[in-house]
Formats: C-alpha cells, structure tokens, sequence
C-alpha cells in the first residue's frame, strides 16, 4: 500500500502550479545564462513541471523565450567580427621595363634638357615603353617635361649673371635677340623676280658708333 502512493506523487508531481516568487527564480535563472534544464534545477522542478506552466500560463513560456532570444542576441553583439582578407591576385606576366635604375636614368637625361628619342636611348628603353608608363602612372610625364626646362633655366641664369657683370659680349647678344628692329644687323632685300637678302657689312665708324650706342643703353639700365 505505501509503494503505491509513493507511485501516484510521481505521476502528479509535473502537475504542481509554480508560484510568482518561484517563476522569477526561473527568469532570473535565465537571464544568467542557464539553460531550461539547469533553471529547472535551480527552482527544484523538472522539465515536465516547466512544460504543464506554460500549458496553464502561456505568458510564463512567452516570457521564458524572450529572455533566451536576448540572451542569444547579446553573445552575437560580444562575438568579435570575423576580418576577412582578400588576397589580391598577383598578375602574372613579364616583369616591367620601368625599373628604378631605368626611371633614374630617364630622368637624368631629361635633366640635361634630352628630347624623348634621346632620353629614351639614353635610358635603354622603347618610347612606346615610355608612353606606357606615362600612362599608367599619373603625374610622370608632367615631371618629364619640369625636367626638360631645366638646363634653359640655367642658361637663363648664366646669362643673368653675365649681364649683372657688365658682359659687353652677352648683352650684345641678348640685346639682339630681345630688340632685333634696334639691335640686329641691317639687311638689304633685292626684287628681281626672286626675293633674295644680303647681309650689308657696316664700316668701321658705323660699328663703333652702334657699340657706344648699346653700351649706353647699358650703363643706363644699371
């Protein structure tokens, strides 16, 4: 007789209501991180108990999972993002022409003011080689070209320097050059079908004169 009411408690144990204070355990049970089998546990209930409260309180099972959904929401935020690298594909083919000894070298033959033919036999390469790279790299032909003006440049200066020095000979020079209408050699042109010019040579008195009269000009610039 006894074994059988010990039979009987079994069968009607899941059938037990959980009270208010014991379905917050359970919340609070969850919110930990546990399991429905370990909350289950911790208010001393089985899993059939936990089933037959949500048959006869439906709020308790909704709640119960929306717990375990932000608890599976919040391991998410605090997993690290995976960083994935994309390794760029190496192209294969014949290595480039344009190394640096070779763009050294262009570049020194543009610096002592080479045309491209030149700059380009100076540096060993094709000019379509040059072209190329020209394009493929932006800014590089407008660094060729600075390069071409230099030595004009220096010319410049070297001829600053000579007139700031009273250089009769370049300023006679660069006066015909500047000036050609005043300063120029006088010509004579002949029409007899044909156009034709001859240099006129000036007598002796004449130049001299022409000289005074440009070395005036000179002394007066300064």
């Amino acid at each position: 007789m006894p074994k059988r009411k010990i039979v009987k408690k079994e069968i009607n144990k899941h059938l037990i209501a959980l009270t208010e204070e014991k379905e917050q355990i359970f919340y609070n049970a969850l919110e930990e991180g546990k399991t429905i089998t370990e909350a289950c546990k911790v208010v001393g209930i089985s899993r059939g108990t936990y089933i037959n409260q949500g048959k006869r309180k439906p709020a308790f099972i909704i709640k119960c999972k929306n717990i375990i959904n932000k608890q599976k929401l919040e391991k998410v935020k605090k997993k690290p993002a995976k960083v994935i690298i994309r390794k760029e594909k190496i192209k294969a083919g014949r290595p480039s022409s344009m190394t640096p000894d070779v763009i050294a070298k262009l570049e020194e033959g543009f610096a002592k003011g080479f045309s491209i033919d030149n700059a380009c036999i100076w540096a060993d390469i094709s000019k379509q080689t040059y072209y190329n790279y020209c394009d493929a790299t932006e800014g590089f032909l407008d660094h060729c070209k600075t390069l071409q003006k230099k030595p004009l440049i220096k010319s410049i200066l070297v001829i600053n320097k000579a007139l700031d020095e009273g250089d009769v000979s370049t300023a006679k020079w660069y006066a015909e050059r500047k000036a050609k209408d005043e300063f120029s050699l006088k010509t004579e042109t002949e029409h007899s079908g044909q156009i034709q010019s001859k240099v006129v040579y000036i007598e002796k008195e004449e130049k001299e004169a022409y000289e005074q009269h440009i070395n005036k000009i000179i002394e007066d610039a300064d």
